[in-house]
């Protein structure tokens, strides 16, 4: 547990993605979500990322939820379906459970993301967790007994409260983290380590294993040139159901 791992996605592999207002015929890095551009913080997605469901079922389910919380802008349901048509290697964060193990295992593999770099939502710098996350590197990341031991908890409990009060984000909601190592100017730095890397892109369990579908992941591509052209559908009537 707690790794930074190496994912294939191999060569076809069928990937969702939902659109509350008719997408392009072609991949496009210009088109955006409507859900994801705000008045006030601007376009979330900068980067112009390609992001999946490896499930129809829970892009359906999602796209239900999203027309409910934007009913004043939601055109209907558009789900888009593709095939790999190559395998392509991603960097696999579904090894975590907690914030804090995700950023401690960037920051001792030697990725920069503990910096000025990254912000939260509300512009809060990453930097200004890089000691507390550091005090508790080795003990989180080599030490599987941590959660047993009242000292190692406590330890790691206070730097958890810490990470919460910097992000906002809940420590166990480990896939608000992941998304927003790519939201807004995140996505310039973190997509350019990755490639730096050799990755194409990543995979994350976006909704903290609590997916309508067990086993769903999100797949952030940085490029379509691994995946065959778009098929794109819009649903009549569709309806939250939580089953395969």
């Amino acid at each position: 547990m707690n790794q930074l791992k190496d994912y294939i996605l191999p060569l076809g592999e069928k990937l969702y993605r939902y659109d509350i207002k008719e997408p392009p015929k072609e991949w496009s890095t210009d088109f955006k979500n409507p859900e994801y551009v705000y008045s006030d913080t601007g376009i979330k997605n900068q980067i112009g990322a390609f992001f999946f469901f490896n499930s129809y079922h829970q892009a359906v389910n999602t796209a239900c939820c999203a027309i409910i919380k934007n009913a004043n802008i939601a055109k209907g349901i558009w789900i888009t379906e593709c095939t790999t048509s190559k395998n392509i290697k991603l960097l696999d964060l579904r090894d975590f459970n907690f914030c804090v193990e995700l950023l401690a295992a960037f920051d001792k593999a030697g990725y920069p993301v503990l910096t000025d770099n990254f912000k939260s939502w509300k512009g809060e710098s990453f930097a200004d967790m890089q000691i507390s996350i550091r005090s508790i590197e080795d003990i989180i990341l080599e030490n599987s007994l941590w959660a047993t031991n009242q000292e190692y908890a406590k330890k790691i409990g206070i730097v958890a409260a810490e990470m919460e009060r910097v992000l906002q984000i809940p420590n166990d909601h480990v896939g608000y983290l992941s998304q927003l190592l790519t939201d807004y100017s995140n996505g310039f730095h973190f997509k350019s380590m990755l490639q730096e890397n050799g990755y194409e892109g990543y995979i994350f369990n976006e909704t903290n294993n609590l997916s309508y579908v067990k086993g769903t992941d999100s797949i952030c591509l940085f490029t379509t040139e691994k995946i065959n052209s778009p098929f794109c559908k819009k649903l009549d009537q569709p309806t939250l159901n939580n089953h395969v």
